[in-house]
């Protein structure tokens, strides 16, 4: 209905009457099917729109309604030629590039998708830190750039590096973080993953080229277990295979030290620092370790006396709620690592770890009673404790010998002092002979 005002105050109340002749009235005009059709244009709030065509049910109402075949479409699509394609600036350092480049591919940001079932599975679980860490030095001829170290971080939880400087008193050099966690590209283009990280490696990280000398012990153990290029002994040991011409002009040593053997084995074929190193492990007379469970235990219970920490009880009652069995007294090292973080025990990683690791088990488990008495009992701790950094308990010190071998151009091993030659002849003898009896004219002679 339509109203008409017959007074105009100017304020609030004014006198309207019913317009039932509707003088007040707008007439709209609305689109009809009459005014659709292909290659006319409508305004469509404001934005002009050309239709190009219509399916085959419109045609049939055009054709019936008004007798009107259906026009000839009109194309609209662009051709692959005349497409542009998007350009993408370049990366300013400023946040992941990941986020970066989503800014510019929508006109809302959206923050980019992140591979949650591998973060969970590669994060760090219990005694599985799932970081790889390599110690490596910058690869110049600059004087005051030569002895400066680094230690690299692989994150295996979502493919990140990071980069860290250790401190070296009177180097005038401020230490600390050096590289961000972030991902980080290859000069091709592709992101590093973590085949591409082994020992002798020359990686280029923002500009920065670095030769990676050495690697922790369970950087090393990962790669031999999942077969990374430069740690798999088969494949190693074929290549070696192939070169040696006959096994039987080897040595005739059952053993022989690390320095030789690394030389026998540059004398005969082109390997790299990781897989000598790989293979030296593989056949090696392991050393009684330097850090034993005394000194670990010591110095575990010299750090709980200091820090004066008194919550035994509960770290009892929790690690009973972690077996399955009342009568059962063993708990898995994961379970054991995971209670002791959550009650807050005041050791780092490292020396938990390494203390979870050396303590007497039976199967494979800890006898939880056990742990804790030894842990709470007043036995006299030792007086001048020899000073241990956390990180060495994990690795030797790189500033002595470095984490695994190659140190300043030549291998040391702490935990190899032989090579056992006779194990590595028999090996070789083996991969020769199946190659020999697999070779094309060994098996057309034995069909002759």
């Amino acid at each position: 209905k339509q109203l008409v005002s017959t007074q105009s105050t100017g304020g609030h109340g004014g006198r309207y009457i019913l317009d039932s002749l509707k003088t007040g009235a707008v007439e709209k005009q609305f689109y009809t099917d009459a005014d659709l059709t292909i290659g006319s244009k409508i305004n469509v709030w404001g934005r002009e729109v050309t239709i190009c065509d219509m399916d085959e049910f419109t045609a049939y109402h055009y054709k019936s309604k008004f007798n009107v075949d259906k026009p000839t479409p009109i194309h609209y699509k662009q051709t692959e030629a005349a497409k542009t394609e998007r350009e993408v600036p370049p990366y300013n350092g400023w946040g992941s590039e990941e986020d970066s480049r989503a800014n510019c591919l929508k006109l809302i940001a959206q923050a980019p998708k992140r591979d949650f079932i591998k973060f969970m599975k590669k994060d760090r679980q219990g005694l599985d830190s799932h970081v790889l860490r390599y110690f490596a030095r910058l690869d110049t001829n600059r004087p005051i750039d030569m002895d400066r170290t680094f230690i690299i971080s692989f994150f295996l939880s979502d493919d990140t590096i990071s980069v860290f400087e250790p401190e070296k008193r009177n180097s005038g050099i401020v230490h600390g973080k050096f590289i961000e966690r972030s991902k980080i590209k290859k000069p091709s283009g592709e992101y590093y993953a973590a085949e591409d990280l082994h020992v002798g490696a020359v990686v280029n990280f923002r500009s920065h080229q670095f030769l990676i000398t050495d690697a922790d012990e369970y950087a090393l153990s990962y790669a031999e277990k999942h077969q990374f290029p430069e740690a798999a002994v088969e494949r190693i040991m074929g290549e070696i295979a192939k070169n040696i011409p006959e096994v039987n002009e080897l040595m005739e040593e059952t053993e022989i030290p690390l320095e030789l053997f690394v030389k026998f084995l540059e004398s005969y074929c082109q390997l790299t620092r990781h897989a000598m190193l790989t293979i030296a492990r593989k056949y090696a007379f392991p050393r009684e370790p330097k850090i034993t469970y005394e000194l670990v235990l010591n110095l575990s219970k010299d750090r709980l006396r200091k820090k004066k920490y008194d919550r035994y009880d509960d770290l009892l009652l929790c690690l009973e709620e972690c077996v399955e069995n009342e009568h059962d007294r063993y708990v898995d090292p994961d379970e054991v690592f995971r209670v002791c973080t959550t009650l807050g025990l005041p050791l780092s990683n490292d020396l938990l770890t390494a203390l979870i690791q050396l303590v007497p088990k039976t199967n494979g488990k800890v006898d939880y009673s056990m742990f804790v008495e030894i842990l709470q009992s007043k036995d006299v701790v030792e007086n001048n404790i020899l000073f241990i950094p956390d990180g060495s308990l994990i690795k030797p010190s790189p500033e002595k010998i470095g984490w695994a071998g190659l140190r300043d151009d030549h291998f040391n091993h702490e935990s190899i002092s032989k090579i056992d030659l006779l194990s590595f002849r028999n090996d070789l003898k083996t991969i020769k002979s199946k190659s020999d009896s697999n070779s094309p004219a060994k098996s057309c002679s034995s069909q002759g």
